[in-house]
């Protein structure tokens, strides 16, 4: 069937014409795919967050290595001077 439309008509008809216990079945083989996809979604997620702090931090030492002042790390970064501050605390600590 290449008409679109009549396939989800088919598809509505066979979802209406289900009984509870088909409904439950279905809902029982979809879960563990909606749950692999709801993983796979948090893991991109917090990996360009993770990401995302790294190259702020990366920026802020490249920055205060070639002499950036704090308040321009704080405006280019969008973080505090007090946590660009402790972000250069915590190189100069790995430093030693």
């Amino acid at each position: 069937m290449k008409d679109e439309r009549l396939m989800e008509a088919f598809e509505a008809w066979d979802e209406l014409s289900a009984t509870p216990e088909m409904r439950i079945d279905n809902i029982l083989r979809l879960k563990p795919i909606l749950d692999a996809e709801s993983k796979r979604r948090y893991a991109m997620t917090k990996g360009k967050e993770e990401g995302r702090e790294e190259g702020i931090k990366e920026v802020i030492r490249k920055g205060y290595e070639n002499g950036i002042d704090l308040s321009m790390l704080s405006m280019l970064t969008g973080y505090s001077e007090q946590d660009v501050q402790a972000v250069i605390q915590s190189f100069e600590n790995e430093e030693k």
